[in-house]
């Protein structure tokens, strides 16, 4: 699984930078000390499962091969990224009523958005593939009831939308 690779390396880089650790004296054995605990803490937490983590990717991966349905196994594992989110979010949250303080609660609270945010996205492709099954380009291609392209509407909006005024984009 490929998705192992990632939490597998930073556990690698731990094991071996903790191990170098020991024999070594003042500043060069705290840095690797520090790298050592920083990826041991990386690899716990890329091995959660939940999406958008690369533990949520293998979850997705084992119910897919369980249940044979993508559609499912992306939900499941959707549904248990959100759960994941809001177990750190709820971290950060204990965190800040312990000390009363934002300091040490600000970095779980912000994680826990970023993951919610990916579990989401995660879940809404679902809907996205769910509508663009069959969907061909000629379907979709052209739209004339006032005078354009989907491709043309396409970069008066991108246009729109990068430069947060309304400018026509005709070629």
């Amino acid at each position: 699984m490929i998705s192992a690779v990632g939490p597998g390396t930073s556990l690698a880089i731990a094991g071996g930078s903790l191990g170098l650790s020991g024999p070594l004296e003042g500043p060069l054995g705290y840095v690797f000390w520090s790298v050592g605990y920083v990826n041991a803490i990386m690899a716990v937490f890329n091995f959660l499962p939940g999406l958008p983590l690369d533990g949520g990717r293998m979850l997705e991966a084992i119910v897919w091969r369980i249940t044979r349905s993508r559609e499912r196994a992306t939900r499941v594992a959707a549904r248990a990224g959100v759960v994941v989110a809001l177990l750190v979010i709820g971290l950060g949250v204990y965190e800040a009523a312990q000390t009363r303080s934002l300091g040490g609660a600000l970095w779980p609270i912000l994680i826990g958005m970023f993951l919610l945010q990916g579990a989401r996205g995660s879940e809404q492709q679902i809907t996205l593939r769910r509508r663009l099954q069959g969907a061909t380009v000629a379907q979709e291609k052209s739209n004339e009831a006032n005078g354009s392209t989907r491709d043309q509407q396409g970069r008066i909006l991108v246009a729109e939308h990068l430069t947060r005024r309304v400018t026509r984009y005709e070629p």
